[in-house]
């Protein structure tokens, strides 16, 4: 939607991604998977425009792969002498296509207490066992150390860490936080309930 006074010129571009452990990002240009229509746009003052985004890669792919929409708005030249700053904006979407019937699956490699931050809370890496894509916010996650016990919701990582995309045969870590952590606590072992979900 172009809230602004002016005509807002617009693109939409489509990049291979891939999660580090830590949850870096890294992107390289995607090939010829994706049908975009219009990969550009000028949206009138007032105006809304929509893109159609089709998959038309491989349909039968072996593992989940994802890509990063980016929707990017374009500089326009300044008429005259006119001098100043210019400021652009650009938002993404991770989308991920994963292979039709594939289930995903996570499973817990470690747990431990760390401090990022100015957060103390509970450090666990998962790993992605399956072909499909898999999501750590669809887990909860049951933590215990010295006595004290805590169950993390589905919701509540939702929260803190957003989704958290594990993608096929890699591992990720994420800092839970946790606000009331006694002092008393000096190791945490934790569980995952984590329930597989099937791509359609």
């Amino acid at each position: 939607v172009n809230d602004g006074a002016a005509p807002l010129p617009v693109e939409l571009v489509i990049n291979r991604l891939e999660i580090d452990e830590a949850g870096k990002l890294s992107e390289k240009a995607a090939g010829d998977e994706f049908l975009v229509f219009p990969p550009q746009a000028i949206v009138p003052p007032g105006a809304t425009q929509s893109f159609r985004v089709q998959w038309v890669g491989d349909p039968s792919i072996k593992r989940s792969q994802s890509y990063m929409f980016s929707v990017n708005q374009l500089p326009v030249k300044r008429q005259g002498a006119e001098s100043g700053v210019q400021v652009v904006f650009n938002f993404g979407v991770i989308v991920n296509v994963a292979p039709s019937g594939a289930q995903s699956a996570l499973k817990l490699t470690k747990s431990e207490l760390a401090s990022e931050g100015g957060k103390r809370g509970a450090a666990i890496t998962v790993e992605n066992t399956s072909a499909m894509h898999a999501y750590f916010a669809d887990s909860g996650v049951v933590l215990e150390g010295s006595g004290w016990r805590k169950v993390v919701s589905s919701s509540e990582l939702r929260q803190s860490i957003g989704y958290g995309v594990v993608q096929p045969g890699k591992k990720r870590r994420f800092l839970v936080p946790i606000a009331d952590l006694p002092a008393n606590v000096s190791q945490v072992s934790a569980r995952l309930d984590y329930t597989p979900k099937t791509a359609k």
